[in-house]
């Protein structure tokens, strides 16, 4: 057998992490949370907004092609034949190869993409989005059928050697169509630092994509036939942790967005791009869910002025959240099970003696019991504070013990 084949196999789930490392059951209790400025008397979360109506095919694709930002990106990164050059001229210009790349993800495969560009309806569709954005004479260039799926798969491979440039010019772009309506802006209003409007807060999420083939090996032998089989083998494919315990095989997409409150189909995509997960010696180059996110998170604030809040979870610990708390927004994360209360101050007074903890995210006055058990009781905080240096920001919060005395904690 060559050392190049070898059997079918499935991808072997990874062992669960939580396995051998879960955290003990905390030896401490933890006491009520307080009415104070988080949690006010009489507050009531935001209501579910309406229902989203579903949106069609046809319609989403409309969407695509009438985007002027994907004609512009086009434009400044794909390259372009000139007649007269070496080798084939291309039929269709580059902006339809990536009409075809969005209209996978309307169509579902690129075999169906292919399939419906050849419909009369929609690739007037096409020539449609092409006129409003380009001008008739574009338009009217523009071959009587669609491009088919061997017309993509010739201008596939320059197209991923400019993936990089094509990146960054579609979230500058998306950047951009953002804060044109007023997201993420700083001339309007934008809420208050303890509670951001909707608009100004970037909203972090991973998924786990399905890859175009579930194979893991490139080359394997048919056990009846003997025979060789070659399959399409995605790289960055690895079995993936979702949702805490489930193992799924595919490629994790970390992405940020913007929405607005109570209005579907608002979100706006800022930014995007695969995290890999592999071992530092297979992929040296490597950058996790963590990682990716932090540098999504700040490639956002370097663009957009009015950012005030970042949201993710878990995959955020205290040190990715310094950088982003030191440039003047808030982050808000879930708290991470399994941190023991960490010691802040003891407060001293004529009467009293006060041992302030942080704990759950919040500052707690740790009080020990008869039976020596300890309990951690959050303060109420009464002010929310931001203090700008000459170059980073430190967010405070005023908190009061219930002997009356206050204190700040970062």
């Amino acid at each position: 057998m060559s050392p190049l084949a070898s059997s079918p196999r499935k991808a072997k789930a990874p062992k669960n992490p939580s396995r051998g490392t879960r955290p003990k059951k905390p030896d401490w209790i933890l006491g009520p949370t307080p009415q104070d400025i988080f949690s006010p008397v009489g507050f009531q979360p935001e209501p579910k907004g309406p229902e989203a109506r579903h949106i069609s095919e046809i319609e989403r694709f409309e969407f695509v092609v009438a985007n002027p930002a994907l004609y512009e990106v086009a434009a400044a990164v794909l390259p372009r034949e000139k007649p007269g050059t070496r080798g084939r001229t291309p039929r269709y210009p580059p902006y339809i190869f990536l009409i075809y790349v969005c209209a996978n993800s309307v169509f579902n495969t690129a075999r169906a993409t292919g399939a419906n560009l050849q419909h009369d309806v929609i690739w007037k569709t096409v020539r449609e989005g092409v006129r409003q954005c380009l001008g008739d004479k574009e338009a009217d260039s523009l071959p009587a059928t669609g491009s088919q799926r061997h017309h993509w798969a010739e201008y596939r491979q320059k197209m991923l050697d400019t993936l990089p440039e094509l990146r960054v010019a579609s979230r500058d772009a998306w950047i951009r169509q953002a804060i044109a309506p007023g997201y993420l802006s700083d001339k309007r209003p934008r809420g208050c630092w303890l509670r951001p409007a909707r608009k100004q807060a970037i909203n972090g999420d991973a998924t786990v994509v399905r890859p175009p083939s579930d194979q893991t090996e490139k080359i394997t032998i048919g056990e009846r036939t003997g025979q060789y089989k070659r399959h399409r083998v995605d790289p960055d494919a690895d079995m993936q942790i979702e949702s805490g315990d489930r193992a799924v095989y595919g490629k994790k997409i970390v992405s940020f967005s913007v929405r607005l409150p109570q209005k579907s189909h608002s979100r706006i995509i800022l930014n995007a791009d695969g995290a890999r997960h592999r071992s530092p010696e297979e992929d040296p180059e490597r950058e996790e869910e963590a990682g990716t996110a932090l540098r999504f998170a700040h490639e956002i604030l370097d663009r957009a002025p009015g950012v005030l809040a970042a949201v993710l979870d878990t995959a955020w610990r205290g040190a990715h959240r310094a950088g982003l708390i030191a440039r003047g927004i808030v982050v808000y994360t879930p708290q991470y099970d399994g941190i023991d209360p960490k010691p802040l101050n003891k407060y001293q007074y004529a009467h009293c003696i006060h041992d302030a903890y942080a704990a759950v995210g919040r500052s707690c006055e740790r009080q020990i019991t008869v039976d020596g058990k300890k309990i951690y009781t959050p303060l109420p905080a009464r002010e929310f504070l931001v203090r700008a240096g000459a170059k980073i920001y430190r967010l405070y919060t005023r908190s009061r013990f219930p002997a009356g005395m206050d204190h700040i904690t970062s």
